[in-house]
């Protein structure tokens, strides 16, 4: 296995790790247990996603997340006032989450068909 190959493998190894961590958090957000804490957290994975994955060749995953991230960027820059709750935050935000999933399951099965 050539060294190339080998990083991809962790790679995708690494995707499903990150895509469970953020679909942990994005539901602790959607049962109002989250907050600005959460958001954060996610918002730091989407960043580190968002340029590893165009690194591998994956745009559409790294356009999700960096759509994402800045939804979750003006959210926390947004002051505390107007800011909506993480609920509505989420479900607000839900078709974002959605299309970065489905970028995620589509190189997750690329990586399985490999």
């Amino acid at each position: 296995m050539s060294t190339d190959q080998a990083l991809l493998e962790l790679y995708f190894e690494s995707l499903a790790n990150r895509r469970g961590e953020l679909q942990r958090g994005w539901d602790e957000l959607r049962t109002g247990v989250g907050d600005e804490a959460t958001v954060q957290r996610i918002k730091n994975h989407l960043h580190q996603l968002a340029g590893s994955a165009g690194a591998y060749g994956f745009a559409g995953l790294g356009d999700a997340a960096r759509t994402l991230e800045l939804v979750c960027a003006d959210w926390l820059g947004a002051e505390s006032a107007a800011r909506d709750d993480v609920d509505r935050f989420s479900r607000r935000s839900q078709g974002d989450f959605d299309e970065l999933d489905y970028q995620l399951e589509f190189v997750l099965q690329r990586a399985a068909s490999a």
